[in-house]
């Protein structure tokens, strides 16, 4: 029997929760401490913007458990990605945890071209899907 790893990515924006959980914690800082620092601007960019300033990728590597047990599935992941390109937050939104261990390995190594605004560099704050299947 021959199996073949069919990865699919998908990158979409966000959920609104995590706006306002932003918006929260912003509402928590002392106005001297905005004034303080620098603000980094983040936006929510999601599907196929994203997915096309995406410059270097590492696929995951099918987990041999879930392989051998026929574990297919799709990896949702919350990703904020530097003004540099780098991803520099990566949290599991949902999926088999098999599977999301290595979607996250892989995640974790991949770079974008940075993103502008205005001219400005900004964070990106997005979804990315990476769905796991099975071809015999």
């Amino acid at each position: 029997m021959i199996c073949d790893l069919v990865l699919i990515l998908v990158l979409s924006s966000s959920s609104g929760q995590t706006a306002q959980a932003q918006d929260s914690a912003k509402a928590q800082q002392p106005a001297d401490q905005d004034a303080s620092k620098p603000k980094v601007k983040r936006i929510r960019q999601g599907g196929n913007i994203t997915k096309n300033s995406l410059k270097h990728r590492v696929n995951p590597r099918y987990p041999a458990d879930a392989r051998d047990n026929g574990i297919e599935g799709t990896v949702r992941l919350h990703v904020v990605i530097s003004t540099t390109g780098k991803v520099q937050q990566l949290d599991i939104v949902s999926g088999d945890p098999i599977l999301a261990k290595a979607a996250v390995d892989a995640v974790r190594q991949w770079e974008y071209r940075p993103t502008l605004l205005n001219g400005e560099p900004v964070e990106v704050d997005t979804t990315v899907d990476v769905v796991f299947s099975l071809r015999y």
